[in-house]
């Protein structure tokens, strides 16, 4: 079991990840080192009895497994300075289209956890996609998904399914957020306007809420769904017709795709 974890680049992710782990009594605080250039910016952290330093080698000098939270663009500089120092540790990147052997050969060959976390995570209703190097351990493996547990659900994948996984359950979530955005505009210009924006999005987003659950709690395909909502010549049935006018399925795969051919384009630059 990894006894210490550092968090390089504690921004929202690394700060929702370390408050979901704190909250569980997955780890103590005192176990957490959090790095951040703007270090003021955890204080909260630090009065909870976190470690928090602008030094991100400090950091990874104080722990036995290090979180890569930051951004693709920055991953290879930072890399290339803590290469000596994690020679021995468990290494975890949240970074999109990095792949293990990349942060493998940058990092001499210690194991990594390659993980693709989503926004929910911040509320503890995460989905949270993992791959591993072959050198994991199985208790590096039990470790690194038990920081991601603690805010939601974990599912281990293989590499090859990376990319396409941060469309799945990364971009979605932009993608759900703005077609919920277009129900509440429409509602508000055709007499919700009385609604104040919180409680128009609560109204939209309880259908929603509505719709999953009846996916995943019910065992209904979504075509089954459309089905039994969708009763012939009614109102959802022609709502239903002008998706297929506009091929709004087409439109949803060319999303993802867009996303996945983004994630590949991260993956070549150095």
């Amino acid at each position: 079991m990894r006894n210490k974890l550092a968090i390089i680049g504690c921004g929202n992710m690394g700060g929702a990840i370390a408050e979901g782990v704190i909250r569980s009594g997955y780890m103590a605080p005192e176990a957490l080192c959090l790095n951040r250039r703007n270090a003021e910016s955890l204080s909260s952290f630090k009065e909870r009895g976190c470690m928090v330093t602008a030094d991100f080698k400090e950091a990874c000098k104080y722990a036995d497994a290090v979180m890569l939270a930051v951004k693709p663009q920055m991953l290879h500089d930072i890399m290339a300075e803590i290469k000596d120092i994690c020679k021995d540790k468990l290494v975890i990147s949240i970074a999109v289209g990095i792949t293990v052997e990349t942060i493998q050969n940058a990092l001499g060959g210690c194991p990594v956890v390659r993980v693709m976390p989503n926004t929910p995570l911040m509320v503890g209703d995460g989905v949270t996609a993992i791959s591993v190097s072959d050198n994991c351990t199985d208790e590096d493996k039990a470790f690194a998904a038990g920081l991601f547990e603690c805010a939601g659900k974990v599912v281990f994948i293989d590499e090859s399914l990376m990319n396409p996984v941060a469309g799945v359950t990364s971009s979605s979530i932009a993608f759900f957020a703005r077609f919920i955005g277009a129900i509440a505009d429409w509602a508000r210009e055709n007499g919700f306007d009385y609604m104040g924006e919180k409680e128009l999005l609560e109204l939209v987003c309880g259908a929603a809420s509505g719709t999953a659950k009846l996916l995943t709690e019910k065992g209904m395909t979504p075509a089954e769904l459309v089905r039994a909502v969708a009763s012939p010549k009614g109102t959802t049935e022609a709502g239903l017709r002008s998706f297929d006018e506009t091929e709004l399925d087409e439109s949803v795969k060319k999303a993802l795709t867009a996303s996945n051919n983004r994630a590949k384009e991260i993956a070549n630059m150095k």
